[in-house]
């Protein structure tokens, strides 16, 4: 038995003729399966499967050449279904909670869960299904990074607050006594 040439394929074990790929199908020298030259919008070349698959969460498929693969949802915007074949999939986080301000901490994004305040902001919502990103008072709080809620804040050396769900901060004065 010889090996099969590119463009045919030969399935089964013991066999002594090569089939001629599909349509849109190739093979290198010696596959065992044929291989799709492209993939529909929506799916992206699965090369360990061998096979056109979904596209992620997280991601568009523009379909097309082999080489296409996922393209990710940019920072600040997320899409949580499977098999989207356009940019318009990716939904802004801004977008969804009528807020400003919010982000994603990266690309790829697959939930409006992953969508946080961006830097020098703070999350005032009261659940996780909102967003109300708020700009930080930097005299008296630190906000250097994304993601940063009420309950996490850090306060400046010489402030302090009743409860880690208030934003009502004080200053702390030279004789012990706080002052609103």
């Amino acid at each position: 038995c010889g090996d099969c040439i590119a463009g045919t394929y030969q399935d089964a074990e013991g066999a002594t003729a090569c089939i001629v790929c599909d349509d849109g199908y190739t093979s290198p020298k010696g596959s065992a399966v044929q291989i799709p030259t492209t993939c529909s919008s929506g799916t992206f070349y699965d090369a360990a499967l061998q096979v056109c698959t979904a596209c992620p969460p997280g991601s568009w498929c523009p379909g097309g050449l082999r080489e296409s693969l996922p393209i990710a949802c940019s920072v600040g915007s997320f899409n949580p279904t499977r098999s989207a074949s356009d940019t318009t999939a990716c939904t802004s986080c801004q977008t969804h909670f009528s807020a400003m301000h919010v982000v994603t901490y990266s690309d790829g994004a697959s939930s409006f869960e992953q969508c946080v305040c961006d830097i020098e902001y703070f999350d005032i919502a009261a659940s996780q299904d909102e967003r109300s990103c708020e700009l930080c008072n930097t005299n008296t709080v630190v906000c250097d990074r994304r993601g940063l809620t009420l309950a996490n804040l850090f306060l400046k050396p010489s402030h302090w607050r009743l409860t880690n769900r208030t934003a009502d901060i004080h200053s702390c004065d030279s004789t012990s006594n706080s002052t609103p």
